[in-house]
């Protein structure tokens, strides 16, 4: 069971981010910039996606935590996931961890390449 909610929320981070790397290309070709809303939800739902896949995989490594753990890793996770993982996969989740921190900013990696590469100039 909670390997499928593994998976699952993998997907769900998958199509997710898939959606702002659109999003965030959408608009850099169309020369504007991302509300403050939208930025606001992607980073909420990133740290929300982020704080279910910890709470899924300490369920299936039976690894004892506190009740508000799930709260703790949604408010820091740049910190706490890092520390679960190596925690949990010693030197092998410091390399995961690298993987998600990339993982959030993979919609303005995307941006980046659409203003260097694509977008059209105004000169």
């Amino acid at each position: 069971m909670a390997h499928d909610q593994l998976r699952t929320l993998a997907l769900c981070m998958a199509a997710f981010i898939a959606l702002a790397c659109v999003y965030m290309a959408s608009i850099e070709y169309l020369g504007g910039e991302p509300s403050r809303q939208a930025m606001t939800f992607y980073n909420f739902a990133f740290a929300f996606l982020v704080a279910c896949g910890v709470e899924a995989d300490r369920r299936v490594r039976r690894v004892r935590a506190p009740y508000e753990y799930a709260a703790f890793v949604f408010f820091l996770w740049p910190i706490a996931v890092p520390v679960y993982l190596i925690r949990t996969r010693r030197w092998r989740g410091l390399a995961i961890a690298l993987g998600v921190l990339v993982l959030s900013e993979l919609p303005f990696l995307a941006a980046l390449l659409v203003y260097f590469f694509i977008a059209p100039s105004d000169t």
